[in-house]
């Protein structure tokens, strides 16, 4: 019984361990979703299943980490595979039981959802396993980060559901994009020191001055196109305290210190407040439209 509540609180412990990826991918889902209404039970369940992916591509993440990570105590205390190593057979169980997952749960959306199932396997596992382990190739990195992190979850949910794209859309593909892209910059900006001894990233490769500038040159490009959008009716008005309740981290970026991340308090309570604003918008949808 010790040894399954063990494993119970290692489950929950993985479940939130990336909270703030997951809980992005799934805000982002569901905002395509309502900007193409009506906002259904089977857009929902997309959604859901998206957020998952974005659990189970962390976790591959922090299992392919494990030979970096547990030479750092902070990156340690955060990866759940050095506190409790799992073999190789039993993790190839588990990626294996989690692709399953990935195939039902979006196999009712046919080709669609097998295709954007094949294409996120791929990326999820590229991007973190041996042989390619993108995240180590400078500039690479980057990009993987822009295409898949923030920006996919729309773009699949628009591909799923077969929406119409609209300009509304693209400039939000684009303020995803961006926010991916200063995402990783200060991610890689907060770990250079140890990042330098360890790994080969784009800010390993060419230094913090060029990261700094353009974290800032990237939030700032992001709050500019954010604003336009609004004052010219490009973006419709539900999306406005969305940009309201992001914009103290886009600012962060723009005049902290060049190895400065966000504190996790800063994170939790920005995708608190997000998350909430959707669940209100999916609870009145009606009124919006």
């Amino acid at each position: 019984m010790a040894g399954m509540r063990g494993w119970l609180r290692w489950g929950f412990w993985l479940a939130f361990n990336h909270v703030d990826a997951w809980g992005v991918a799934l805000n982002a889902a569901l905002i395509a979703a309502l900007l193409h209404p009506p906002l259904t039970w089977e857009a929902v369940g997309a959604a859901l299943v998206i957020s998952f992916a974005y659990l189970f591509g962390f976790a591959v993440n922090d299992y392919h980490d494990v030979r970096v990570d547990r030479d750092d105590p902070h990156k340690a205390a955060r990866n759940p595979f050095v506190r409790r190593p799992i073999s190789p057979r039993w993790a190839l169980v588990g990626f294996v039981l989690g692709v399953a997952v990935l195939v039902l749960g979006l196999l009712p959306h046919g080709w669609r959802g097998v295709g954007i199932v094949a294409l996120g396997v791929w990326a999820l596992w590229a991007y973190s396993s041996p042989p390619l382990r993108l995240k180590a190739r400078p500039g690479i990195d980057l990009a993987m980060h822009v295409a898949f992190v923030e920006t996919f979850p729309y773009a699949a949910m628009l591909f799923l559901r077969a929406y119409d794209v609209t300009w509304p859309d693209v400039l939000l593909l684009v303020l995803f994009g961006l926010g991916s892209l200063a995402s990783q910059l200060e991610q890689q900006a907060r770990d250079y020191a140890f990042d330098k001894l360890h790994e080969r990233n784009f800010t390993v490769r060419f230094g913090l001055r060029l990261n700094h500038a353009m974290m800032r040159l990237v939030a700032g490009a992001a709050v500019v196109m954010a604003l336009t959008g609004v004052f010219t009716g490009g973006l419709p008005l539900m999306i406005v305290p969305y940009g309201l309740l992001i914009l103290p981290l886009m600012l962060h970026r723009i005049v902290r210190r060049k190895t400065q991340g966000r504190t996790a308090a800063m994170s939790y309570v920005t995708l608190a407040a997000v998350t909430g604003y959707t669940v209100l918008l999916g609870m009145s949808a009606s009124w919006l439209f």
